[in-house]
C-alpha cells in the first residue's frame, strides 16, 4: 500500500508492501476518513473496524458515500448523509461520537474474512 495526501491505493496484483504501477493495473482509491481509531491509527474508507458503542461490539467495513442513519427524535426515522460510515443505520448515529470506541483490525482486501464471520456469528 501506498500513501498519498489522504488517500491510499491498492493494488489488487502486486503485493501490497512492494507496489509499483504497470500499465493496466487496477488501482482501487481509499479515502482517509480524517479520523483515528483508538490506537491513533488513520481510519481509511475500506477498513474493517471493531466498534464498541454503549457495550455492543460489532465490525463493520468503512465505507465512502450516500448512507443511512437512524434519527432518535419522537418518532424512529432514517436519514440520509454523504460521508464515511458503515451499512448499520443504528451504528451510524453513534459511530465518530466520543463515547464510541474504534478499532482498525484489518481491511476489506487483506481481512475479507472478517466480515464473513461477523455476518455468521451475527447472522
Amino acid at each position: 500500500m501506498e500513501y498519498f495526501e489522504d488517500f491510499r491505493k491498492w493494488n489488487s496484483i502486486e503485493d501490497a508492501e512492494h507496489f509499483y504501477r504497470k500499465a493496466g493495473d487496477a488501482l482501487e482509491w481509499m479515502q482517509f476518513t480524517g479520523l483515528h481509531d483508538k490506537n491513533g491509527k488513520e481510519i481509511y474508507e475500506g477498513d474493517i473496524v471493531k466498534t464498541l458503542i454503549y457495550e455492543k461490539c460489532s465490525i463493520h467495513e468503512i465505507k465512502a458515500g450516500k448512507l443511512l442513519m437512524s434519527k432518535n427524535g419522537g418518532e424512529y426515522s432514517e436519514a440520509t448523509f454523504v460521508g464515511f460510515g458503515v451499512e448499520d443505520s443504528d451504528v451510524n448515529e453513534y459511530l465518530f461520537s466520543p463515547g464510541t470506541t474504534i478499532e482498525i483490525i484489518g481491511n476489506i482486501h487483506e481481512n475479507p474474512e472478517l466480515l464473513k464471520a461477523d455476518e455468521a456469528k451475527n447472522g
